[in-house]
């Protein structure tokens, strides 16, 4: 399993989001949409 993981402010709570994907190249352009707007994303494996 691919998750895609960041941080985001959230009523001035910092809180970790992570996003499940089917395959790298949507995890490869969630994290880049995310680093375009200035916050930092990482894809990380999962074993099931």
């Amino acid at each position: 399993m691919i998750i895609v993981k960041w941080q985001e402010v959230i009523n001035g709570k910092k809180k970790d989001i992570h996003q499940h994907v089917v395959n790298m190249q949507l995890a490869n352009q969630l994290r880049n949409s995310k680093r375009s707007e200035g916050i930092n994303a990482w894809i990380e494996m999962e074993e099931k």
